[in-house]
């Protein structure tokens, strides 16, 4: 969808790009929540499509994009539940950012990795909590 689009216009037009791309990321979430699956393939051309956007990008636009989605996918709803259909779509678009800009996306992966481990072990670690409290009172 990107590939055809100058990178003047991508650039001009970046904050409207990102609202309709952060629409595509939720398809899975949305999906789950009706009890349907988003195939492979169909988030594969949603990573594609961002993969072609962010390289349009200046290296300024780029990491306001990625701390956005960072930011999107490490939401809470509440302080107990977290979207992992974010998370996931948050680590194929960010794999597919780095194997297509591999060392100009390095100094970016501070942003999200260290807030994305931390994340995923607080979420492993109350639910484990969780788990061995309910345990106890059987």
């Amino acid at each position: 969808m990107l590939k055809n689009i100058p990178a003047k216009f991508v650039q001009e037009h970046s904050k409207k790009f990102i609202l309709f791309l952060k629409e595509c990321f939720a398809l899975s979430s949305r999906a789950s929540k009706q009890g349907k699956d988003i195939s492979d393939g169909i988030q594969s051309c949603i990573v594609e499509c961002f993969n072609s956007f962010v390289i349009k990008l200046t290296e300024e636009q780029l990491r306001p994009v990625i701390v956005s989605i960072t930011k999107w996918a490490m939401k809470e709803k509440n302080e107990h539940e977290f979207d992992f259909h974010k998370a996931v779509i948050l680590c194929k678009l960010l794999s597919g950012v780095l194997e297509t800009l591999k060392e100009f996306f390095v100094p970016l992966l501070a942003i999200f990795f260290e807030p994305a481990i931390l994340k995923i072990i607080m979420t492993l670690a109350k639910l484990l909590k969780g788990a061995g409290a309910k345990r106890s009172r059987v």
